[in-house]
């Protein structure tokens, strides 16, 4: 998957310079890159998926749904589709926010999410590992290692993260000025790195604890916690105290705030489930 989504990322920046440089098609270039590069991703997992040798080896004329699987299945993946639906509706909210401040702020909040993204790509890739390799180990009744799971996913995953976040943070002026050449944008979106990509580690304490839940079968628990600590949360957030204080630093703080109120709630459900489950078993 990642050699396939490498040479995507190559299909898609040589149409980007094809379709807009070329034959001039603007924004809907850029789109044709896009969907071009999605459509050969695609095409290429499934080729390789069809000629496996492991047990995963896709068969297209075996598909159908098992009705079994495919209700376990919702049970656990539809909150956390819900949780990732409720994220961007806050994400909608706040930057409503943003757009208040005028075309600076949101190209400069526009340039530092990119770098903001790559940090949370980063923990949340470490909160998928949690949840695959504590759902074997579950289903194995290797308790120990559920716990060092954990551990491990937490510390490597929250340190990985935190590293990254520094490199943005000190080499941000010549970061930024690949965006925009602008010291008012470069000002805008030091301030999203300073509040946001220097705390992203923060994501860790839900995400991977989180995963962990969902490893061991609980995933609406995590979905609850995370909709109430970060969506409700930052409405009433944006409503109430940056209408009274409409600066943007204030706007920025609540992703922390609201990752400590989430990252809280979760680990005391995976505290508590854990002791539980294991106690029982």
């Amino acid at each position: 998957p990642l050699y396939i989504l490498f040479l995507s990322g190559i299909i898609n920046v040589i149409l980007n310079i094809i379709f807009v440089g070329v034959f001039h098609l603007s924004v809907a270039g850029v789109a044709l890159g896009t969907l071009a590069a999605n459509v050969f991703s695609a095409f290429m997992i499934i080729t390789f998926l069809r000629h496996e040798e492991e047990t995963y080896r896709l068969h297209l004329k075996k598909l159908k749904i098992e009705k079994t699987y495919l209700s376990r299945i919702i049970a656990i993946g539809a909150p956390a589709g819900i949780q990732g639906m409720v994220f961007s509706l806050s994400n909608v909210i706040i930057q409503s926010g943003i757009n208040s401040f005028g075309a600076n702020a949101i190209a400069g909040n526009t340039a530092a999410l990119n770098f903001e993204t790559m940090g949370y790509y980063v923990i949340n890739a470490f909160g998928q590992a949690a949840t695959t390799f504590t759902s074997q180990n579950y289903a194995a009744t290797l308790y120990d290692r559920c716990k060092k799971i954990y551990r491990v996913a937490m510390i490597v995953g929250m340190s990985a993260t935190f590293v990254l976040s520094m490199i943005f943070w000190f080499a941000r002026y010549p970061l930024m000025s690949i965006f925009t050449t602008s010291p008012v944008v470069m000002q805008y979106g030091f301030i999203r790195l300073y509040y946001i990509d220097n705390l992203e580690l923060l994501t860790g304490t839900y995400e991977i604890s989180g995963g962990c839940l969902r490893g061991m079968q609980h995933s609406l628990e995590p979905a609850i916690i995370t909709m109430i600590g970060s969506c409700l949360f930052r409405i009433i957030w944006v409503s109430t105290i940056f209408q009274h204080n409409h600066i943007l630093p204030v706007l920025m703080i609540v992703y922390p705030i609201s990752w400590v109120i989430c990252g809280t709630g979760v680990h005391i459900a995976y505290f508590t489930i854990r002791k539980r489950l294991f106690k029982n078993a």
